[in-house]
């Protein structure tokens, strides 16, 4: 069972990082918590007595501070002998960390992290973020710490709707846009290539390029309120599962052909490529280049589907699509479904009047709950 005094911080959203601190790491003594009731008062010519308006209620910013000591924290003594009860207690995902050191990364970790957060500190509940994080070195064992939090309830069960906003999604279309030039870059090579890698390579770069293009679109719509945040972060959403999808084909072209298959017999420059050995290993530094590039850039697509599905809190969604070109549910549905019976559910759940798609189309693609696969 759990000290009843520790104090707790515990992401609501995000990557659902847990701090506990207790004993001599907990804050100071003297913990303020302040909330105010918001009202518009009005007082109408010739009624002496106002009108009242309730706004409702107001949780103000609580500031918290203490010391962390390495002599408190440390696991292990001046010796390296395990300590096996620490004065102050402070574990990060339940496990304990080292130092004073580690403690403000953690700290820090999840102030970067921007995410809804519930603390606790015996009774007392509040959801809020971490807007402000202060550590003051004393010297390198001992350090000064200061934490703000602004809240928004009381720890109520219903959370506040997050919306993706543009500079966010801006962020994410540099993001996108540089990744995929330097793909791009090095995917240029300077000596022949066989056909078929080459066909495949280009059509999945001129994929990548396109739909780095298009979140950029996205971007501009926003900033023109064209399209809400919700809708732009759906369009993003469908981008990177675009972007996953084509960065997989190319790790997977090089990863099914050696790079003594790839080049063919070719009159390159010999002043950039060179010749016999040095040839064969620069044709092998170039697969290898790339193939590390498209992973790089399927990682990032798969990192930020998981964080537009988590800001979204699409738990029934499956995959967001864009259609390419002029085609049909019916695709779709075979595409993510295996088959074509899913096309009804897919134009219910985007409410549209045919199955008939244009490029640019999005289309969110439910999972199947066990009565659509008998429908």
């Amino acid at each position: 069972m759990s000290d009843p005094t520790a104090f707790r911080i515990v992401e609501l959203t995000g990557a659902k990082r847990t701090l506990e601190l207790r004993g001599r790491a907990l804050p100071y003594q003297g913990f303020t918590l302040e909330g105010k009731q918001r009202a518009e008062f009005t007082w109408y010519p010739g009624n002496p007595v106002a009108t009242i308006q309730m706004l409702g209620t107001e949780e103000s910013p609580s500031t918290l501070n203490g010391i962390w000591k390495d002599r408190f924290i440390k696991t292990v003594d001046f010796f390296g002998q395990a300590v096996e009860t620490p004065q102050g207690i402070a574990l990060f995902n339940g496990r304990q960390v080292a130092d004073a050191l580690a403690l403000t990364q953690a700290v820090d970790q999840i102030r970067l992290g921007g995410q809804l957060l519930q603390v606790t500190w015996d009774e007392q509940v509040r959801d809020g973020i971490l807007i402000r994080f202060k550590a003051v070195w004393t010297r390198r064992e001992d350090v000064t710490w200061e934490m703000e939090f602004q809240w928004s309830s009381r720890g109520e069960a219903k959370q506040p709707v997050t919306f993706l906003v543009a500079p966010t999604i801006d962020t994410l279309a540099a993001r996108l846009r540089e990744k995929v030039d330097a793909l791009i870059a090095r995917a240029d090579p300077l000596f022949e290539v066989r056909d078929f890698i080459l066909r495949n390579l280009d059509r999945n770069l001129t994929e990548l390029d396109t739909i780095a293009s298009s979140v950029e679109s996205s971007v501009t719509a926003l900033a023109d309120l064209r399209l809400t945040p919700q809708q732009a972060a759906e369009r993003t959403l469908a981008s990177f599962e675009s972007v996953k999808a084509a960065a997989s084909n190319i790790v997977a072209i090089f990863d099914a052909q050696p790079a003594s298959e790839v080049e063919v017999a070719g009159t390159a420059d010999t002043t950039t490529v060179p010749q016999n050995l040095g040839r064969t290993l620069y044709v092998d530094a170039w697969c290898r280049g790339v193939r590390k590039e498209a992973r790089a850039l399927e990682l990032l697509s798969a990192d930020e589907t998981e964080r537009l599905r988590a800001l979204l809190d699409e738990d029934d969604l499956l995959a967001a699509f864009i259609a390419r070109a002029d085609s049909d549910l019916r695709d779709v549905s075979t595409q993510f479904y295996g088959n074509q019976g899913g096309w009804r559910r897919l134009r219910k759940y985007n409410n549209l009047h045919s199955s008939r798609l244009i490029a640019g189309d999005l289309i969110l693609v439910p999972k199947l709950i066990s009565g659509d696969r008998e429908a």
